[in-house]
């Protein structure tokens, strides 16, 4: 019922603290908007992990052109190793 001379408000019936909490997290949002996100960087351990076998040091009594993980790991017959 609407009373005479009374002007109805938008959300009248939200307490002042929740609009302007309201407020506050629309601009937020706004804020957010415009922000580019990077990709994530990898973590320094996978930059610095040796991909060919040349670039690991050290393990000469495995890696070496004779041992025995080498000659196995380039027949393609690489079992299961317990190191």
């Amino acid at each position: 019922m609407k009373m005479p001379g009374h002007k109805r408000r938008a959300f009248s019936f939200l307490s002042l603290p929740f609009k302007l909490y309201l407020v506050y997290f629309i601009r937020q949002m706004d804020l957010l908007e415009n922000i580019e996100i990077e990709e994530p960087k990898p973590p320094l351990a996978d930059l610095l992990r040796p991909r060919k076998l040349e670039e690991v040091a050290g393990q000469d009594h495995l890696l070496s052109e004779d041992a025995a993980f080498r000659m196995a790991l380039a027949e393609g017959v690489l079992g299961s190793f317990i190191l």
